[in-house]
């Protein structure tokens, strides 16, 4: 008896010489940028890239299966630099509801399954999305939440696997936790995506810092940051922001040495 129309796809991806494929945070950052910029339009719900290879979970047609690997392949390997494209390795049918529920599990829990604990704020998943902690794709978050309804915030925040979150933000960590909820390497820079992450990093610590504090660890002038606090700042960008600061933090303070000798939490960059 023949299957009927499955519900989606399980894929995995990888490089032909099959090297590791992003190995610091803003690597994976630029990784993650390329998953989820061709992944809209294939019903993307959720991806995790782990030492040398992706997993990523489609709900859409076979045909569209060939055209974002396709995308994907050739962006990330461009965004990282690689010589050759990401080639997808497998792809394998979702039968129903239940397997695709599996599928999101096992997909999430890529690091813990490999037994590897390199990225813990899952810099290269799509967890951030869906738990509002970073912006790019929240249509991640949408497909999960017409295709999952029943996947509740707490088993997706258990999938951090014991990452701390912490009411005492450390200023010092604020510029990588904006940079995290963009999937941006860092702040330099004056693109528009920048200018809006720095002003939602500026209104995530309110009155937390005075200007000179914010303009010193920003990269920018003291009246530049007076006038990003007075700008309109989507809540939801806030909100991330704030997210991965308290989660940054959280991390620095159970796990001071661990962090800065693993370089999970990066450090402000010096600038002229």
């Amino acid at each position: 008896m023949s299957m009927g129309t499955p519900l989606g796809w399980h894929i995995g991806m990888r490089l032909a010489d099959d090297r590791v494929l992003a190995s610091t945070p803003h690597e994976r950052r630029l990784l993650s940028r390329g998953v989820l910029r061709h992944g809209e339009r294939a019903r993307l719900v959720a991806y995790r890239a782990v030492d040398t290879h992706l997993h990523a979970e489609l709900l859409c047609e076979r045909a569209e299966v060939g055209r974002f690997t396709r995308s994907v392949g050739s962006a990330v390997a461009a965004a990282l630099g690689r010589q050759v494209p990401l080639h997808m390795s497998f792809v394998k049918p979702i039968a129903d509801q239940r397997h695709g529920l599996a599928t999101l599990r096992y997909i999430l829990g890529q690091e813990r399954h490999h037994g590897l604990d390199s990225d813990p704020f899952h810099e290269a998943s799509n967890l951030p999305d869906l738990l509002g902690l970073r912006v790019l794709g929240a249509h991640t978050a949408r497909v999960l939440g017409q295709a999952f309804p029943r996947v509740r915030r707490l088993e997706l925040l258990e999938a951090f696997g014991g990452a701390a979150s912490s009411e005492a933000q450390e200023l010092e960590l604020l510029e990588d936790a904006a940079a995290a909820a963009f999937a941006l390497p860092d702040l330099r820079g004056r693109g528009p995506e920048i200018v809006v992450a720095r002003r939602a990093a500026v209104q995530a610590a309110g009155r937390a810092a005075t200007a000179g504090e914010l303009a010193r660890l920003l990269g920018a002038g003291v009246r530049t940051v007076e006038r990003l606090r007075l700008q309109p700042c989507g809540p939801d960008l806030v909100a991330a922001v704030r997210g991965q600061w308290r989660l940054r933090s959280g991390w620095r303070a159970s796990t001071p040495t661990r962090a800065a000798a693993d370089g999970l939490v990066a450090t402000p960059s010096a600038r002229v």
